[in-house]
């Protein structure tokens, strides 16, 4: 009877420590599990955020990486000033000396006489044999002689004309023409040497010599 008491109650220690060994590996392996699963998910959630960041981060840099299309501004051009318009020049007053229709230079040329040598060798060439004409009187001190010679046509009816003289900053310029007969007219056929000679203030300068569109 006692022997089988011990028994029993050994067996009632062996059971109940079993039993207790296995509560405890089923409470190790729980409290184990759910330590495991927290873990796992403390990592997921401290990554998640910094995966979204990263996103963000390489979203905003691939938008900044984009260069921005300038800026159109418009440009404004400044209105074209007029040109401004050319001062008259002021003009000198003339007189004319002598003009006709024979004269020794058969070709065209313009002249500008400060000295009376010079004016007496182109008197020389100027004058025509049987042709008698009084020198013109020139105060070389005092005055210029401007002339232009239009050279031998073939006929009678031309003429040179001295329209303006203007003073420049270096000089003067001559404006002049040189008259062709009317259309229709018959002029006399003979050859002919227009010319004309002025004087004007005494001009120290180079002159320039313009013929006058009009010319007809």
């Amino acid at each position: 009877m006692a022997v089988a008491l011990v028994s029993t109650t050994i067996y009632n220690d062996c059971s109940g420590l079993c039993r207790g060994v296995k509560n405890m590996r089923f409470s190790l392996f729980g409290n184990f599990g759910f330590v495991l699963v927290l873990m796992c998910w403390t990592v997921v959630c401290a990554t998640l955020p910094v995966a979204s960041v990263d996103a963000r981060s390489e979203k905003k840099n691939k938008v900044s990486s984009k260069k921005p299309l300038p800026r159109m501004v418009p440009i404004v051009m400044p209105a074209a000033k007029p040109a401004p318009s050319q001062k008259a020049l002021p003009s000198i007053n003339f007189e004319k000396l002598e003009s006709g229709s024979r004269s020794g230079i058969v070709s065209f040329d313009t002249v500008l006489v400060n000295q009376k040598s010079i004016w007496d060798r182109l008197l020389t060439r100027h004058r025509v044999k049987g042709v008698e004409k009084t020198s013109p009187i020139v105060d070389f001190e005092k005055e210029t002689v401007l002339g232009v010679f239009a050279g031998q046509k073939p006929s009678a009816g031309y003429s040179v004309e001295i329209l303006q003289i203007y003073r420049t900053n270096l000089g003067a310029k001559v404006v002049y023409k040189i008259n062709s007969p009317p259309p229709g007219t018959k002029a006399a056929e003979a050859m002919t040497q227009p010319y004309e000679l002025v004087k004007i203030p005494k001009l120290r300068g180079p002159v320039e010599f313009f013929v006058d569109k009009s010319s007809h």
